[in-house]
C-alpha cells in the first residue's frame, strides 16, 4: 500500500476533524521522513539524481584517499 492510497482511505474512512488531521499530517510527515532517508542512503551509496528529477542513477566509484604510510612498519 502506498502512502497515496492510505491516505485515500483515511480521507473516506473519518469524518472531517481535528482527528483526521493529526492522522494525515502525522502519516505525511512519515512519508517525507521516508523521502529524506531513502535520498540520504541513495546518496551515501553514489547514487545521483538526473537533471529532470526523475531517476536515480550511480556513478563512477568513487576514489578514497589512502595516508602514506612510508617509514612505517609493520
Amino acid at each position: 500500500m502506498t502512502f497515496l492510497e492510505l491516505d485515500q482511505r483515511i480521507r473516506s474512512a473519518m469524518p472531517d476533524g481535528p482527528e483526521r488531521r493529526d492522522i494525515l499530517v502525522g502519516l505525511h510527515d512519515l512519508q517525507e521522513g521516508a523521502n529524506q532517508t531513502l535520498g540520504w542512503l541513495l546518496a551515501i551509496s553514489n547514487y545521483k539524481l538526473d537533471e529532470e528529477g526523475v531517476s536515480w542513477t550511480q556513478q563512477a566509484s568513487t576514489r578514497f584517499q589512502v595516508n602514506d604510510t612510508k617509514g612505517t612498519t609493520f
